[in-house]
């Protein structure tokens, strides 16, 4: 049979045959060629032989490195957040940092030029409770976080006594963000999740950075 007789895709041989896409002259390629691009060596056009297994779509879960839970895979953290300190409150943040500095420094300076000892322990004293407003903002935030498996959205609240809620990805019904124009320019939030079975939210964190990236998270594994 001549050239303009071929069928595409006609084994000859260990050999693969295709009529280019271009020219419409016969291509010859070897066996392993099936579903690769092989180059006409008559015009150049690039052809695609037929066969080979075909282009599987990549899960959207799976281009961020963690599979969908299917049947009994273990569950696997994928993202855990906590409120954030700086970012949600700056004006608080860094009045108790200048302020713990400020009388940490006057009340070593006054105690050590004796100047005013009463007013050196008074700065002292000022600078161990702004420590421990601190110290108290700090643990709370510990104590609060937003974890998200492959399987469900689970938040915590306190460090000593404990508060759980968690939400099974297939059964969330609404994912919900607020943010202030201050909260939106410093990229924190809250974020609240709700489910079929309940009117209200069930989960809802505040000060959490890039409340987007936790929302587009859970979307890789809700049933959309």
């Amino acid at each position: 049979m001549g050239a303009m007789g071929e069928c595409p895709g006609v084994r000859y041989a260990a050999m693969l045959t295709k009529k280019c896409d271009n020219c419409d002259r016969l291509i010859q390629a070897p066996d392993d060629a099936a579903g690769k691009k092989v180059k006409c060596p008559h015009c150049g056009d690039i052809n695609l032989f037929p066969g080979g297994e075909p282009a599987r779509a990549a899960d959207p879960v799976e281009k961020v490195g963690t599979k969908p839970a299917k049947g009994g895979e273990p569950e696997r953290s994928v993202l855990k957040v906590r409120p954030t300190m700086f970012r949600a409150r700056p004006v608080t943040f860094l009045g108790l940092g200048t302020g713990l500095l400020a009388s940490a420094a006057g009340g070593v300076y006054l105690l050590t030029s004796t100047k005013s000892e009463a007013l050196g322990w008074a700065c002292l004293g000022l600078a161990g409770v702004l420590v421990g407003v601190f110290g108290v903002w700090r643990i709370k935030n510990l104590g609060n976080s937003l974890e998200v498996t492959n399987k469900r959205t689970i938040e915590r609240v306190g460090l000593f006594s404990r508060f759980t809620s968690e939400i099974m990805h297939d059964d969330v019904r609404n994912v919900q963000i607020t943010q202030s124009f201050i909260q939106r320019v410093m990229g924190v939030g809250q974020i609240g999740i709700s489910s079929a079975a309940q009117d209200g939210l069930e989960i809802s964190v505040k000060d959490v950075r890039n409340p987007d990236r936790i929302r587009e998270t859970i979307d890789r594994y809700r049933s959309m």
